[in-house]
């Protein structure tokens, strides 16, 4: 039991250690950061109670993924970031869109694993550990800067981000799970492509942070 724990959690350590290394010049607080996870696993079950809702065009493998399983997945993880962390007033840079949406996105794939794990066996984990949280990270990531840029007074479209969030979820699954091979193959690209694209963003917006943060927070960390 320990072990399948320790399977489980290892992913969600080190992503969440990524998060928060990139977030060093101007860290939020430990409390939102815990918190935002949480309700990330929280709205995991309001997810899954609509998809099986929806479940009778699950036969229709198109469009349960496309509009049953993306939007689904991804409205959840935008109520968390508007309802939870877009009203808090530590939310105010464009770093904080990325952190707490990968954050939220996180709590969010971590219990989805765990899901799995007990329906398919520890086995999953290692390949979810990698592709799904960086799958769910890569996705919401445009939520939060949507919202970010909102909070800013920045022009922004949220319901476009949601959108592409949807859009970009629902490619991953049917790559995935069309059965074709010729698909599956083109599923590699296709993530080292969404994980490329969140990686320099990341890093974009934390050097944006480290420019905007007082001089004593950046000669602390040289």
């Amino acid at each position: 039991m320990i072990g399948l724990i320790f399977l489980l959690l290892a992913p969600t350590a080190f992503w969440l250690f990524f998060f928060l290394r990139r977030d060093r010049f101007q860290p939020e607080p430990a409390k939102a950061i815990i918190s935002t996870f949480l309700w990330g696993m929280a709205v995991t079950f309001l997810a899954a109670a609509l998809e099986y809702f929806f479940s009778f065009v699950s036969s229709l493998p198109f469009i349960y993924i496309f509009l049953v399983i993306g939007p689904v997945e991804e409205f959840s993880k935008y109520l968390v970031l508007r309802y939870h962390v877009y009203p808090k007033p530590e939310f105010n840079e464009l770093n904080d869109g990325i952190l707490y949406a990968s954050v939220a996105a996180l709590g969010f794939a971590t219990l989805e694993n765990f899901f799995y794990m007990k329906h398919f066996g520890a086995s999953v984990i290692i390949l979810r550990g990698i592709f799904s949280i960086t799958g769910h990270v890569a996705f919401t990531v445009h939520i939060g800067m949507a919202l970010a840029k909102k909070k800013m007074g920045m022009k922004s479209s949220v319901l476009g981000a949601l959108v592409v969030a949807s859009l970009l979820h629902g490619v991953y699954n049917y790559l995935l799970m069309s059965g074709n091979i010729f698909l599956i193959i083109i599923f590699l690209p296709y993530f080292f492509f969404l994980a490329r694209y969140y990686f320099k963003l990341s890093k974009k917006m934390s050097l944006l942070s480290k420019a905007a943060a007082p001089k004593e927070v950046e000669c602390s960390d040289s």
